[in-house]
């Protein structure tokens, strides 16, 4: 799973509208079952990694666009998440999470960007998605 979103300021609600449409259609539940695209995360303590991140990033002013909060019942369940109002500084940007917690960025120009992604000590992967 990706663990940040960095998104040009020129598309970046447009996008966002697309990811939010996208998580919301998404079934959370036994991936044994059919019609569900999401099972749980692996274990309690990754379970309580993910939900205590987006609780310190909602703390510092993180708007919770879908998402955020377990379904009712046994297991470590969350569903997708995208989170906006956030950048580095807060735990959720800053550290791996491992979850379906996504934190959306904007950024200015190309500098910018670069500036970002170099600003991790991970270096887990990237990509560059653009029209040209």
């Amino acid at each position: 799973a990706i663990k940040r979103l960095d998104v040009h300021e020129k598309v970046f609600d447009p996008l966002v509208d697309a990811l939010v449409t996208h998580a919301k259609n998404a079934r959370v539940g036994d991936g044994l079952t059919k019609g569900i695209t999401h099972g749980p995360l692996n274990n309690k303590m990754q379970y309580d990694i993910v939900t205590g991140l987006l609780e310190d990033a909602k703390e510092q002013g993180a708007k919770v666009l879908c998402g955020g909060s377990a379904p009712e019942g046994p297991g470590y369940f969350f569903p997708p998440t995208l989170v906006t109002g956030v950048k580095e500084g807060v735990r959720l940007v800053d550290e791996e999470q491992f979850g379906p917690v996504l934190p959306v960025i904007p950024f200015t120009d190309v500098d910018d960007a670069v500036a970002r992604a170099n600003a991790s000590p991970f270096g887990l992967g990237g990509s560059v998605w653009t029209t040209d």
